[in-house]
């Protein structure tokens, strides 16, 4: 992992000199922001195990696939990139 959950250097988040509306993004706009139940139960061996990434429990919690960190969305940070919506 290349960073880990709070660490103020990786999850800052942006700041001046970004137009307003990446200012206002969060990680669960972000491309890295893994948060689809398979794919979390993929990145995360032995889960279905212990439980199951369907479970109401987990909230908005997901897996940074920049960091590999596992957190709660937060105000996008430097490394934030858009989801790709396929719409052209």
């Amino acid at each position: 992992m290349a960073g880990a959950v709070g660490d103020s250097a990786d999850r800052a988040s942006i700041v001046s000199g970004v137009d307003s509306s990446m200012r206002e993004s969060t990680c669960k706009d972000c491309k890295f922001f893994i948060v689809e139940p398979r794919q979390l139960e993929e990145a995360i061996p032995g889960l279905s195990i212990l439980s199951s990434a369907f479970g109401a429990v987990r909230a908005d919690t997901a897996i940074c696939d920049y960091d590999g960190v596992f957190i709660t969305a937060m105000p996008a940070c430097r490394h934030f990139r858009p989801k790709d919506t396929g719409c052209r």
